[in-house]
């Protein structure tokens, strides 16, 4: 069986609904030591964070937001692209709610309103009930004031990008990367201790390595992207490319997304390492729908510093 990524980030809703060695390197005064695997959470504030620890335990119960009703936290993708301007399907009595969520407005998101309190025309206060590993009950108060932080931050989606507007092309987002020796679909690499914005980067122990990503778009879908490439880069504070690549189709690798759920990974990238030994460098990913004005980059320089260290390779 494959090994579990190391991104462990739960999720279900409660409702419907370069080149420069000298460069920075934040992983310079980390001390190695003998670990295997590295559970990290994602920061708090982040959308991740909300699918880990609400939405996921929370309100992915069986025959509610399961796939079952909308929004859908089967998945962190789901989750995100079913509440953030989308349309409400059930509403109160005068049609107050026109979205689940809002960017900026937490009075006028249905998400955040039924938490709080009984709407008419509704089952009522979600969650309606909980599943014994969830601990909403204890934690309610901050769980609903992590959402409402997120709304009022703007939703920035999963990599901490500003929310899209309303009714415009969604950019293409990447949900997962799992990294493989060249060739072997079994064994991913794991992660070393956690510096850098609270996580490890991959220890790349090889030349050559096979880096598989989970792009999705809601009009490229899964094959039909315009560009979908990759820079490596020494620095986080200057990126200036030392390599760059290309993702191609591939066959189906199973692996956790970056909300914990499995994921079918079928874009692959074989990158040789080997000229980077005793160093770390970070990756950002280079996405295109056709229809998108300019390239949309992953991470950016608006992404919360967590997300360089999620692309980030150690080559020892």
């Amino acid at each position: 069986m494959m090994r579990k990524s190391l991104f462990i980030v739960a999720v279900v809703l409660l409702s419907f609904w370069g080149c420069k060695r000298e460069s920075i390197n934040p992983y310079d005064a980390i001390q190695e030591e003998d670990t295997t695997e590295v559970v990290t959470e994602f920061p708090v504030g982040t959308f991740p964070h909300l699918y880990q620890k609400i939405f996921k335990p929370t309100c992915a119960n069986s025959g509610c937001h399961d796939g079952s009703f909308e929004p859908d936290f089967r998945s962190i993708s789901s989750a995100y692209n079913t509440l953030v301007h989308h349309p409400v399907i059930a509403n109160d009595e005068t049609n107050s709610f026109a979205y689940r969520v809002v960017p900026g407005d937490t009075a006028g998101s249905l998400l955040h309103e039924r938490l709080l309190r009984f709407l008419p025309n509704s089952s009522g206060i979600m969650p309606l009930a909980v599943e014994n590993n969830s601990d909403w009950p204890s934690k309610r108060n901050e769980y609903i004031a992590a959402i409402k932080s997120w709304i009022m931050a703007g939703a920035p989606d999963v990599a901490g990008n500003a929310a899209p507007a309303l009714n415009t092309n969604l950019l293409p987002m990447n949900y997962g990367l799992a990294v493989f020796p060249q060739g072997n679909t079994t064994t991913q690499f794991q992660r070393g201790n956690p510096g850098f914005a609270g996580i490890g980067p991959y220890i790349i122990n090889g030349g050559i390595s096979d880096v598989y990503i989970y792009p999705w778009d809601d009009n490229a879908g899964l094959f039909n992207y315009q560009l979908l490439s990759w820079e490596l880069s020494y620095s986080v504070t200057d990126f200036q490319p030392i390599a760059t690549g290309l993702f191609f189709a591939a066959p189906v690798v199973y692996s956790n997304d970056f909300g914990g759920s499995t994921a079918p990974f079928s874009k692959l990238s074989s990158i040789d390492f080997s000229a980077y030994s005793g160093q770390t460098v970070y990756m950002r990913i280079r996405m295109n729908d056709g229809i998108q004005a300019e390239d949309n980059f992953i991470p950016t320089a608006n992404s919360n510093p967590f997300w360089y260290a999620v692309y980030s390779f150690q080559i020892p």
